[in-house]
């Protein structure tokens, strides 16, 4: 895909990252602003399952903060890779889970289920996804 294609369909992206800057901002606690982040990935990818971890350290335990299903997937998370904003997928790109370091020094581990439609989750799904993460992680 070429760059100026990448750089058009992000472009789209723009109205809904102002957006979701505005909302995240407002929140008042961590929990709420999960609560808000999961409405806006899954309305942003249409996608059946967010869970949202957090722990305060590298050496705490994940807690999960927002799970609607109440599956326990944080084996998926790499200690090795909290400072580097690593998107992962599992073999067919339906799955998609990263962990960040907050503003505060603790850290974020999100993994975005299957989109509702089944498709596998596209290049610039996952460039739009780190956006994303990145928006959380440094309000």
């Amino acid at each position: 895909m070429t760059s100026d294609l990448i750089t058009e369909k992000l472009s789209f992206h723009v109205k809904s990252f102002q957006e979701s800057f505005e909302i995240l901002s407002s929140s008042i606690s961590l929990s709420a602003m999960a609560r808000q982040f999961d409405k806006i990935l899954r309305g942003s990818f249409f996608t059946t399952n967010i869970i949202i971890y957090h722990k305060r350290d590298k050496n705490a335990e994940w807690i999960s903060i927002i799970s609607k299903e109440g599956i326990d997937r944080n084996d998926n998370f790499d200690s090795k890779e909290f400072e580097s904003l690593k998107i992962k997928s599992n073999t067919d790109s339906t799955e998609l889970t990263t962990t960040t370091q907050l503003a505060d020094s603790s850290f974020l581990g999100i993994v975005m289920g299957r989109k509702f439609d089944g498709v596998s989750y596209s290049e610039i799904d996952k460039i739009t996804f780190q956006i994303f993460i990145q928006l959380f992680g440094r309000l």
